[in-house]
């Protein structure tokens, strides 16, 4: 279950898990990019949905989590066999299509009360927030 992500998500937010970068591969999370999509995949599998509220390029503890974290196999493996992965990457275009995003990617951060970037929570089939170590 998702709960026993936890312990290893905070030990590496908060910088203590130096092993992990040691044995970091190539192995990358299969995020998913829209929580709609993903409660009903993690409904149909009897899975909670993990999400990251991240920011690619601005946030620099968002970048260190993925580096630290994301990409080493045992944690993505866990992940993957516990939770449906969702990534919402607070970064937007002008595009009218990347308005219409954020606004969404808005609509959940304030769901889930996101006050930074990271912020990591698990949410139930019904949309309910299960956990945030965050």
């Amino acid at each position: 279950m998702c709960r026993h992500l936890v312990p290893a998500v905070l030990l590496c937010a908060c910088g203590i898990s130096a092993a992990a970068s040691a044995q970091n591969t190539d192995t990358k999370v299969a995020w998913l990019h829209d929580l709609d999509e993903a409660r009903m995949i993690a409904t149909e599998s009897g899975r909670n949905v993990f999400v990251l509220f991240t920011g690619r390029g601005w946030c620099q503890p968002c970048e260190m989590l993925d580096q630290l974290l994301f990409h080493d196999a045992e944690f993505v493996s866990r992940l993957q066999q516990s939770c449906v992965p969702v990534k919402l990457d607070f970064t937007f275009g002008d595009s009218s299509a990347e308005k219409v995003r954020g606004a969404r990617f808005r609509n959940w951060a304030k769901r889930y009360l996101v006050l930074g970037f990271p912020t990591m929570v698990f949410v139930d089939t019904n949309g309910q927030m299960a956990l945030s170590p965050t």
